[in-house]
C-alpha cells in the first residue's frame, strides 16, 4: 500500500480465481485478520498479519482449505492487477513434499508471476492438518519488484 492511509469498508467484495470471497476486518490494533463471511464451509480463509520483533518485519499468517495451495496480495486497490504482491503456498502432489511458499506480482485477474520463494529464514510454520493449509512467514514493511521495466514498492508502514 501506498503511504496515504485508506479506509476499508467493514465488508468488501474482493475477487478470486474460483469465487469471489466476502471478507471482512475481524480485529485491529498492532495488527490484523481478514477472514471469509461466517458461513463459509468446510473452512474459512484467512490472512492474519502483525508486527514482528524483527526489524521492520510483519508477520503473515495464511489460512485455508487444502485445495493444493492458498495465496494473498498485497494491493494499492480492491482489483487483481495491475501490480500487486503475492504469496502463494502450495505442496507438489506428492505425498509427504514440503509446503514451499513463493513471493511474486500479479499484473491481471490471471495466474501470478513468480520471482523467488520466501527465504528460510523468514519462514515461521507451515503445514496441512485436518484438511487446513497454514503459512507463517515474515516479510519486510516495504518490498520492491520489478514489473514490466518499472520499479514498484510496497510499502506497509
Amino acid at each position: 500500500m501506498s503511504k496515504r492511509k485508506r479506509r476499508y469498508k467493514e465488508s468488501t467484495k474482493c475477487k478470486s480465481n474460483q469465487v469471489q470471497d466476502n471478507i471482512r476486518q475481524l480485529a485491529s490494533g498492532s495488527g490484523s485478520v481478514w477472514n471469509v463471511s461466517s458461513t463459509c464451509n468446510p473452512v474459512c480463509s484467512s490472512v492474519q498479519w502483525e508486527r514482528s520483533n524483527r526489524d521492520n518485519m510483519l508477520k503473515f499468517t495464511i489460512t485455508g482449505p487444502n485445495t493444493g495451495y492458498i495465496a494473498a496480495a498485497i494491493s494499492q486497490d480492491q482489483l487483481m492487477g495491475p501490480s500487486d504482491d503475492t504469496y502463494v503456498c502450495f505442496r507438489s502432489a506428492a505425498e509427504g513434499a514440503p509446503i514451499i511458499i513463493n513471493s511474486g506480482y500479479l499484473t491481471a485477474q490471471a495466474p501470478p508471476t513468480i520471482t523467488g520463494t520466501v527465504e528460510t529464514e523468514n519462514i515461521v510454520s507451515t503445514s496441512i492438518e485436518n484438511g487446513i493449509m497454514t503459512c507463517s512467514f515474515y516479510r519486510a514493511f516495504s518490498v520492491t519488484s520489478r514489473i514490466d521495466e518499472t520499479n514498484v514498492t510496497w510499502d506497509l508502514q
